[in-house]
């Protein structure tokens, strides 16, 4: 009997240790400007994945793994807002894509809303 009292409490720490904990706030794109958010991407993007969106940066044809194509339409359906999110933040191993951790979750969230509306653009006549 004293075992399963010393087991329900522990049960009961552990889950109360675990609602203790915060919960990180979800990045806010909001406070990151659009116009902001397409300068971050010159800045940092498009060396390698082209002002365009489209994998053809300057840098592309030097790297082993080419840049991924934004505009891909299969690929964005693939892709979540977090898978998004992480490989900005975390980088992408086995790539030339680095993490950009450094820009902080809202930047990296203004990047994400950025990189999604490529191919959404309306085609214009030329």
């Amino acid at each position: 009997m004293v075992r399963w009292i010393q087991i329900a409490a522990i049960a009961s720490l552990a889950l109360s240790a675990c609602e203790a904990e915060e919960t990180p706030p979800a990045p806010d794109a909001g406070s990151v400007s659009p116009e902001r958010a397409a300068e971050l991407y010159a800045d940092h993007c498009a060396i390698c994945h082209g002002a365009r969106g489209d994998g053809h940066g300057p840098r592309h044809a030097s790297l082993f793994r080419k840049p991924r194509n934004f505009r891909d339409p299969r690929w964005k359906a693939s892709q979540s807002a977090d898978q998004l999110r992480a490989a900005i933040r975390d980088g992408v191993p086995g790539t030339d894509m680095p993490s950009w951790r450094q820009l902080g979750e809202d930047k990296i969230a203004a990047l994400v809303d950025h990189v999604r509306r490529f191919g959404n653009e309306p085609e214009t006549g030329g």
